[in-house]
């Protein structure tokens, strides 16, 4: 959990679009939601402003980007710790990828409450591109 005044991505992964399963394989081309599991503390959330999630879709069979999406949402304080799952759709790749290749997400969260600003990151298990 995080602490009163911190804010954590807990886990990130890629998964089947609409779903909470682990994509074990993306077609190539094909959409994909990248799901981000983050906790915020109560004291933080007490005075919470908005918070972003920057999503990065890298090939790393390759050394590209293939997408990247940064949604900023506009929050409610409240007294309570915030847990909840971001859900980014991946829709339209801009980079090449090719059957076989390797592709990962790396991901950062911003967290501003008033004067407090919470960061953190994590990087997502693999998933193998299909034709």
């Amino acid at each position: 959990m995080a602490t009163n005044f911190s804010a954590e991505i807990k886990n990130l992964r890629l998964v089947d679009t609409s779903t909470n399963f682990t994509a074990d394989t993306v077609k190539n081309g094909g959409a994909f939601d990248v799901l981000a599991d983050i906790e915020a503390g109560s004291g933080i959330n007490s005075v919470a402003n908005e918070d972003q999630l920057y999503v990065t879709v890298r090939n790393l069979s390759k050394f590209t980007v293939l997408a990247t999406a940064a949604p900023t949402r506009v929050l409610a304080p409240s007294g309570n710790a915030r847990t909840e799952t971001l859900k980014v759709s991946i829709t339209a790749w801009t980079g090449a990828a090719d059957p076989g290749d390797v592709i990962d997400a790396v991901a950062s969260y911003r967290f501003e409450a008033g004067i407090y600003n919470a960061h953190s990151s994590a990087q997502s298990d693999t998933s193998i591109v299909t034709a």
